[in-house]
C-alpha cells in the first residue's frame, strides 16, 4: 500500500504489485473489454516538484501553475503534498485536538488543586510559620520552601506519568494505523514532552508564588500567643439546622460556613462535567443518523451503484421494486464526483439530479438554475468568496461562468467542495446518474431488497444494504475509548480532590468531631455529614458545568470538527446527556468522601479530656 495515498479518509488509493501480477490483471482486463463486460479506463499520474527557491505554498504553487497552463482544468484531479499530509492526519488530528482540550481543562484543575492545597496549608500551619518568622526566617525564604516542596512533588509525579505513558503509547498508536495506513512510531517524543513539562512547571510555580503571598500577613506574635481562626459556624448564609434531617442540615450549615474550602471542588467538578457532557453530545450527534442531514453527512440504508446510463423510467421501475417490500425516502440521486477548477483551484464537485438533494444549506439557497452552484462555508473562507459572487469553473478544457447561490455544509474532502445540479454540470461535462441512495421505512427488509435488486438487475446495477448504520467501526471504537479516557480521568481526579480536601478538613475539624461525638453523634453520622458536603459541592459544580456545556459546547465542537468539514454543528439536547455525567460525578464524590472520612472513627472524646 502506498503510504502517501493509503489513508482511509482519502478517495484516491495506490497499491504496489509485482510485474507478473500486473500483466495478468492487464490481460484479463483486455479480455473483459473485448467481451463488453466492463469499461476500460487508463489513469496516468505524474509529479511536479517546486524549485528549492520557490517560496509559494503548495496551494498557491499549484494554483499559479494552473493559471499559467490550465493543467488542472485538463486533469481528473490534483493532490498536493500538503493535502496528502492533511488528509492522512485528519483523523488523528481531530482526536488529538479533543483530547488536548480535555488535558488543558485537567491542567487548570491541577493548578486549582495546588493553589487550594497551598492556601489551606498556610492557614493550617499559621502557628508553625509564625514560629519560623520569630526564629529569623524572612517571608521570601518561607515562600521558596513551599515552592520547592510542591515542585518536588510535581517532578516525582511527572516521572510516574512518563513511565505509565510508555506502554500506553504503544497501545493507543495502533488505533490510528488502520485509518492512516502509516506505521506508527511507538515511542514518546522527548523533545515535545520536555517543552510541555517546562510550560506546566512554569505555570504552576508562578501560581504557587502568587498564592504564597499570604505568608506576608503571618504575625509571629499572634502565632506564638495561640492564634485561632474565625468562629467555625460564622457565615452570611445562616442555614437553619433541622432536627428531622439533622445530618443533612448540619452538613449544609458546615458547607455554607466554609465555602472557600469547597470553591475549588466546585470549579473542578464544573470543568469535568462540562467535558463529560460535551463528549456525550458528540457521541449522540455522530451516532444519530436523524441529525446527519444538518451536518452535511450523506446517509442511506440502501445504496445502488449504476453501471450503465439508464432512463428515469428504469429508475422508477427500480423504486417500484423497492416499494413492494418497504416504503422509502430518497436520500440522493447523484452523478460521479468531479474535480472542477474554480478560479484556478481544483475542488471536488458533487453533482445531484435535483436541488432538493443538496443538504445543509446554511445561507442563501440551493442552486436552482443551470448557472448556479452552492459552496461550503469552508470553501468560501479558503477562496474568499461570498453568495452572489461569479466564478469560472473549468474541466477538461471547458470553462463556464457560474453564480454562488448559497453556502452549505458537506464533509467530503474535509469540507472543501461545491455542489450543483446535473443541468448545471452538463455545461462543461457529460453527466448521468450513477448513484442512488434510499432510507428505508423497514430496515429489516434491507438485505432482502438488495439481494433481490442484484438478482433482477444485476446487469445494470449493484445494490448494497448498510447493515450497521452509523460511523465506521474504527472511528466508533476510538470515540468510545476517548469517552472512557474522559470518564477514567474524571473519577481519578474526583478521588484525588476528595482525598486532599478531606485530609485537611479532618485535621482542621478534629476537635469539632470530638465534640460531636461527646454530644452523641456516631462515626457513621459524622461520615455521612462529610459525604453530604461534597455531594452539595458536586451538585453545584454539575449545574454550572451543564449550563456551560449548553452555552459553549456547540461552538467548541464546531471549531474542533471544522478540520473534518463540519463548520456549523447543530446539537439537539436531551436529558440523558446531562443526567448520566451528573449522576456519575455526584455519586463518585459522595462515595469517595464517605470512604476518605473513615479516619473519623479514630477521633474520640478522650482527646477533649487530654486537651
Amino acid at each position: 500500500e502506498d503510504p502517501e495515498l493509503g489513508a482511509a479518509v482519502m478517495g484516491w488509493k495506490n497499491i504496489f504489485i509485482s510485474g507478473g501480477d500486473y500483466e495478468k490483471i492487464y490481460s484479463d482486463n483486455i479480455k473483459a473489454v473485448k467481451s463488453k463486460k466492463t469499461g476500460d479506463k487508463t489513469v496516468i499520474q505524474f509529479y511536479i516538484y517546486k524549485n528549492n527557491k520557490c517560496s509559494l505554498t503548495d496551494a498557491r504553487f499549484i494554483r499559479q501553475v494552473n493559471l499559467d497552463t490550465d493543467i488542472s482544468d485538463m486533469s481528473f484531479g490534483i493532490m498536493t503534498k500538503t493535502m496528502i499530509f492533511d488528509y492522512t492526519c485528519l483523523y488523528p488530528k481531530t482526536i488529538c485536538i479533543i483530547l488536548t482540550v480535555f488535558i488543558i481543562l485537567l491542567l487548570v484543575a491541577v493548578i486549582v488543586v495546588i493553589c487550594h492545597s497551598v492556601s489551606t496549608w498556610i492557614r493550617m500551619e499559621y502557628v508553625a510559620f509564625g514560629i519560623m518568622k520569630s526564629q529569623g526566617f524572612v517571608n521570601w525564604q518561607i515562600r521558596i520552601i513551599l515552592v520547592v516542596q510542591y515542585f518536588s512533588a510535581q517532578v516525582i509525579g511527572t516521572a510516574f506519568g512518563i513511565l505509565a505513558a510508555i506502554p500506553m503509547c504503544r497501545i493507543v498508536s495502533n488505533l490510528f494505523f488502520p485509518v492512516t495506513g502509516v506505521v506508527p512510531i511507538k515511542q514518546i517524543s522527548i523533545g515535545k514532552c520536555s517543552m510541555i513539562l517546562q510550560g506546566i512547571f512554569l505555570v504552576s510555580v508562578f501560581c504557587i508564588i502568587i498564592v504564597t503571598r499570604k505568608t506576608a500577613d503571618i504575625s509571629p506574635v499572634r502565632a506564638v500567643s495561640g492564634w485561632k481562626s474565625d468562629i467555625y459556624f460564622d457565615s452570611r448564609i445562616k442555614a437553619a439546622i433541622s432536627q428531622k434531617v439533622l445530618s443533612a442540615s448540619l452538613a449544609f450549615r458546615q458547607f455554607t460556613s466554609n465555602k472557600r474550602q469547597y470553591t475549588g471542588v466546585i470549579l473542578i467538578v464544573s470543568m469535568l462535567v462540562y467535558f463529560m457532557v460535551t463528549m456525550m453530545m458528540l457521541e449522540n450527534v455522530i451516532n444519530k443518523t436523524s441529525v446527519w442531514d444538518a451536518m452535511g453527512i450523506i446517509y442511506s440504508d440502501l445504496e445502488i451503484n449504476l453501471e450503465k446510463n439508464i432512463s428515469d423510467t428504469k429508475i422508477a421501475e427500480i423504486e417500484e421494486t423497492i416499494s413492494k417490500s418497504s416504503g422509502f425516502k430518497v436520500s440522493y440521486k447523484c452523478c460521479s464526483n468531479f474535480y472542477f477548477s474554480i478560479n484556478g483551484e481544483k475542488i471536488l464537485s458533487a453533482i445531484y439530479s435535483s436541488p432538493e438533494y443538496i443538504k445543509a444549506v446554511s445561507k442563501g439557497r440551493a442552486p436552482l438554475y443551470n448557472n448556479e452552484i452552492a459552496i461550503t462555508e469552508i470553501t468560501a473562507g479558503n477562496l474568499g468568496l461570498e453568495i452572489g459572487d461569479k466564478v469560472f469553473i473549468g474541466y477538461n478544457g471547458q470553462k463556464e461562468e457560474y453564480i454562488i447561490s448559497g453556502l452549505n455544509q458537506d464533509m467530503r474532502d474535509a469540507g472543501v467542495n461545491c455542489s450543483m445540479t446535473t443541468e448545471a454540470a452538463s455545461r462543461i461535462v457529460d453527466t448521468h446518474i450513477v448513484y442512488l441512495g434510499y432510507i428505508l421505512d423497514n430496515r429489516e427488509k434491507g438485505k432482502d431488497i438488495s439481494d433481490g435488486l442484484n438478482s433482477k438487475y444485476g446487469d445494470i446495477l449493484y445494490a448494497c444494504f448498510n447493515e450497521s448504520p452509523g460511523i465506521d467501526s474504527k472511528f466508533e471504537i476510538t470515540l468510545n475509548i476517548m469517552t472512557l479516557v474522559v470518564y477514567a480521568f474524571s473519577i481519578v481526579f474526583a478521588m484525588i480532590v476528595v482525598q486532599m480536601v478531606c485530609s485537611k478538613s479532618f485535621i482542621r475539624e478534629r476537635r469539632d468531631i470530638c465534640i460531636y461525638k461527646a454530644l452523641g453523634f456516631t462515626s457513621a453520622e459524622l461520615r455521612l455529614q462529610f459525604a453530604i458536603r461534597f455531594l452539595i459541592a458536586a451538585f453545584i459544580g454539575t449545574v454550572i458545568g451543564s449550563a456551560s456545556a449548553i452555552i459553549f459546547s456547540e461552538k467548541m465542537l464546531s471549531f474542533i470538527l471544522r478540520v473534518v468539514g463540519i463548520s456549523n454543528l447543530k446539537i439537539k439536547f436531551s436529558l440523558s446527556v446531562f443526567v448520566m455525567p451528573a449522576v456519575f460525578i455526584c455519586t463518585s464524590f459522595f462515595l469517595f468522601a464517605f470512604v476518605s472520612s473513615r479516619r473519623i472513627k479514630r477521633a474520640g472524646t478522650r482527646e477533649l479530656v487530654i486537651e
